[in-house]
């Protein structure tokens, strides 16, 4: 709890403790220890945004701001039809003799990989109390946490949690001053504390805000309980306990090692990151501690009743947890085929990544279905969490991937979701292995009829260097799918073994413990190729939609017995640089290929065939991200018919 102000002028013996912890520590953590009341002009703003934000009104919640711009992250968010945000108000901690300061806390629950809660500073114009500037969640203020030690105690009865997290944080400017931490809104937080002793702070839901030590490390403990009850990705029940999602204080989302001990009953079975390195059990209880010594983004626990099938792989142990119980109680029948087809995938996929990218750092790797409503499935690194009906080869592979793309290599789905491309691509690499009837080109039918690349333009509208919310449907597609075929345009570029050294060579050369991106991987690409790929990343990171190409003017002639053929390629708005096959079919019934480079607005192309052409197709095996020009209906974009020679003398 925050230190009670104390009076000086009628000091209390009981409040000698307190004054001695003030007189210890630097003068600016006992100013305002109390939260400050919030004035009431600043209240009715308040409440007037509340309005606002449940009749779903952005244009006139943007009215409350300093500047409309402010609030321009709502305008998405209610398109998304996120309409339960929260707001409340806290005073911040400032210094002695500073003005008083507030902060509004926008607040809702969030999936781990989504969209986070809106910071704003309150500040005060000509027509009042305003909604200021947002503190973006990537601005750390200066601070960094390092290291969590999380007990947790769960109260399967009621579905909530006591959690207590001892957190090692850094400084990481020179003089910053304000720490703020994000927690998810489900929790309230009851006392913090500093060597032992209370620690003045601010909370409401969603953040936790303190004057920190001046030491450059020191370590919080923080004591918070809440209620967790989301049926898919976070939830205490009589039979399982899922926590994945911001349920740990946490600066920009950033890598941090943590440890986390829980108890439950004792016929449940417990998961936590990283190697279980204690468990102790009593009559009725089994208490388990883990350790993750490889610094991640997502933190990840989970504990129920589950069969658990195991087999040891070049001395791996591999494990498939099923649940056992389903969510009313009944009695669930795992499946012992599924489980078995699961450790062949694991073992499978996992002897070809280390083969490409590296050591797995664990001697141990779990799939895990869970009871809950989760859709998919979620990586945590050493073991992997599926929906019902989701632990199936394709999604096993994915989630695998991410102990090297997310894990090893972290990522805050802050900026990007670099992470999830690599392991779709990473999918498509493991069938190519182990299905040699399979198309070895990494795309192939892109831009099929009817649609010919159209639907490319529509789902992809934003960026890759701009999709990081998974629960964005816009941001998903992209990130999930466009992300993986623009590494195999990559591939192509680079051939998949120069690709995949990029690949190791990204990950052998991360620093551990800090967030990665695609600018991380531009720069493997250079240190592994020795060449400069920036025009690729350009314009495929940084431009929504695809290449919009189709034929220009084409034209033959027959010279001494052979043909020449003139054609003409366009590309619309700004020019891509793509390289694309262009197939000669013959009257004869040959067919001739040759690759085109597009770099410009409009490219000619010169062919010469013994025989007379018959029709041109461009790029026939959908190996390239294009969409073709708009049309006549039900004509295909990138196919040109020669005219008969009856057509070309104007005969019928």
């Amino acid at each position: 709890m925050p230190l009670p102000r104390i009076s000086l002028i009628r000091f209390r013996p009981s409040l000698l403790p307190a004054l001695l912890f003030c007189l210890l520590t630097p003068a600016t953590l006992c100013a305002h220890p109390r939260p400050q009341a919030i004035p009431a002009d600043l209240a009715a703003l308040l409440s007037q945004a509340r309005s606002h934000l449940r009749s779903g009104d952005h244009s006139a919640l943007s009215g409350l701001a300093s500047d409309p711009r402010h609030m321009a992250w709502y305008r998405r968010s209610s398109e998304l039809g996120q309409n339960d945000w929260k707001l409340q108000a806290v005073s911040l901690p400032v210094a002695a003799g500073q003005k008083p300061q507030y902060l509004a806390v926008f607040s809702r629950y969030h999936s781990l990989q989504s969209t986070n809660d809106h910071f704003h500073r309150m500040t005060r114009t000509p027509s009042g109390w305003r909604f200021g500037e947002e503190i973006g969640e990537n601005e750390t203020l200066g601070y960094r946490v390092r290291d969590h030690q999380l007990t947790v105690t769960p109260d399967l009865a009621n579905a909530s949690c006591r959690i207590t997290d001892t957190v090692t944080i850094e400084r990481t400017a020179p003089r910053p001053t304000l720490c703020l931490l994000r927690l998810g809104d489900d929790f309230r937080v009851s006392s913090v504390s500093y060597r032992g002793k209370p620690y003045p702070f601010r909370h409401t839901p969603g953040v936790i805000a303190l004057l920190p030590p001046e030491e450059r490390r020191f370590t919080l403990t923080f004591v918070y309980a809440g209620r967790v009850a989301h049926g898919a990705y976070d939830f205490v029940s009589r039979h399982e306990l899922l926590l994945t999602s911001y349920w740990y204080a946490h600066i920009a989302r950033l890598p941090a090692r943590h440890q986390v001990t829980v108890t439950v009953p004792k016929n449940w079975a417990v998961l936590g990151q990283g190697d279980l390195i204690r468990r102790t059990e009593t009559e009725d209880t089994v208490t388990c501690r883990f350790r993750m010594e490889m610094p991640v983004c997502y933190f990840s626990l989970i504990a129920g009743e589950y069969r658990v099938t195991s087999r040891t792989v070049r001395g791996r142990k591999l494990s498939v947890y099923q649940y056992s119980v389903n969510a009313d109680g009944t009695a669930a029948s795992p499946d012992a085929k599924r489980a078995e087809t699961a450790l062949d995938t694991l073992a499978m996929a996992m002897a070809i990544f280390e083969n490409r990218f590296g050591r797995y750092p664990y001697n141990h790797y779990s799939a895990v279905e869970t009871r809950g409503g989760m859709g998919g499935a979620l990586e945590a690194y050493t073991f992997a969490i599926f929906g019902r009906g989701a632990l199936e080869p394709d999604i096993i592979v994915h989630e695998l991937a991410h102990t090297w793309w997310g894990g090893i290599v972290p990522n805050t789905y802050t900026r990007t979701m670099w992470n999830e491309s690599f392991a779709v691509y990473c999918e498509n690499l493991f069938n190519r292995q182990i299905d040699p009837e399979k198309p070895q080109r990494p795309l192939n039918g892109m831009h099929a009829p009817p649609l010919y690349g159209s639907d490319l333009l529509s789902r992809w509208q934003e960026p890759l260097s701009r999709a990081f919310d998974t629960e964005d449907g816009m941001h998903s597609d992209v990130g999930y799918g466009k992300g993986a075929l623009v590494l195999g345009m990559l591939e192509d570029v680079l051939g998949k073994k120069t690709l995949i050294d990029c690949m190791r060579r990204f990950r052998e050369e991360h620093t551990p413990g800090e967030a990665a991106d695609w600018s991380d991987f531009e720069r493997a690409v250079k240190r592994e190729t020795s060449l400069d790929y920036g025009w690729f990343f350009r314009q495929w990171l940084d431009r929504p939609g695809v290449p919009v190409v189709g034929f220009g003017q084409v034209s033959h002639q027959e010279r001494e017995g052979r043909y020449l053929i003139t054609v003409e390629i366009v590309q619309e708005g700004k020019p891509y640089r793509v390289a694309v096959t262009l197939e000669l079919e013959l009257q004869d019934g040959q067919r001739l290929q040759e690759t085109v480079e597009l770099d410009g607005s409009r490219i000619r192309a010169l062919l010469q065939s013994r025989a007379a052409p018959r029709s041109l197709r461009l790029d026939p095996g959908g190996h390239a991200l294009i969409a073709g020009r708009r049309s006549a209906p039900r004509t295909d974009p990138f196919l040109y018919a020669f005219p008969s020679a009856g057509e070309r003398e104007g005969l019928p």
